[in-house]
């Protein structure tokens, strides 16, 4: 009994076309794919495998071409040779997945089956292996498999030191927000003091303070944490403030940095 070659890739490629029309699981293109599957099936039920051979507008099956007149079978040609895919061999281990993952590839534009190393590592990505692409042996294939497995370890490794990198680059980030805040709350707690200030000397004791912890704030130019010590003084060194708030440090931080931040 002669395998129909015609008739299977007739039926292949109707089933890639419906590949294109439906999700996967859809009834339709589960029963083209059977189809086109169980037609394999018999074929390799009479010979060790099915194998096709890819030229620019022929297809050879058992020696010769195969119906070079059949425009479907010289459209089928031409995108399998497009994308560089000489040599096809159907396997006693072909399963309907491996049938689906080479139906994908010719889907595929050459193009992106070239970036992922051409037909035959394309093939194995989708999850193929009962079918030869280009006489690729078993061994080949695994070896492809190891690599891509490889490949997954390594991007699953640099994804996870880029984000503990992050983390890193993230933790300096929150320290230092926490430090401004403290720096904040206890310049806060400073300008109660001030205002409360019974004499010059505890008034100047507390700016001096206050000061020494403004000064990280300013070289952040974080201005907008530094604006209640600004406005405080701008307050204090008006004339109708008491004579000991209209010190020398209230009308040099007035003068100096409240200007500073607005120049």
């Amino acid at each position: 009994m002669t395998i129909d070659h015609l008739n299977i890739l007739i039926e292949l490629n109707k089933a890639v076309k419906t590949l294109n029309f439906y999700p996967k699981g859809h009834p339709n293109l589960d029963s083209v794919i059977t189809q086109c599957y169980t037609m394999l099936r018999e074929g390799l039920n009479t010979s060790s495998e099915i194998k096709w051979t890819v030229e620019k507008k022929v297809l050879i099956a058992d020696g010769v071409p195969l119906s070079p007149e059949n425009q479907i079978v010289e459209s089928f040609t031409k995108n399998l040779f497009l994308r560089k895919a000489k040599v096809i061999i159907f396997t006693q281990s072909l399963t309907p997945e491996d049938l689906i993952a080479f139906m994908k590839i010719i889907t595929m534009d050459p193009e992106s089956i070239f970036a992922l190393g051409g037909v035959e590592k394309a093939f194995v990505k989708q999850g193929g292996r009962g079918i030869l692409l280009n006489e690729m042996t078993f061994e080949q294939i695994s070896e492809l498999e190891q690599e891509d497995e490889d490949l997954k370890v390594e991007e699953e490794e640099e994804v996870e030191e880029e984000g503990a990198a992050e983390e890193e680059e993230e933790l300096p980030e929150q320290d230092e927000n926490e430090e401004q805040k403290e720096l904040f709350e206890a310049i806060s707690e400073l300008l109660i003091k001030l205002n409360a200030a019974k004499d010059i000397l505890e008034y100047n004791d507390t700016s001096a303070r206050i000061m020494e912890q403004a000064l990280p704030l300013l070289a952040e130019e974080n201005y907008q944490q530094l604006f209640p010590v600004l406005y405080t003084y701008c307050g204090h060194s008006m004339k109708n403030s008491d004579s000991y708030f209209r010190s020398l440090n209230a009308v040099f931080f007035y003068q100096i940095q409240f200007w500073q931040l607005f120049a």
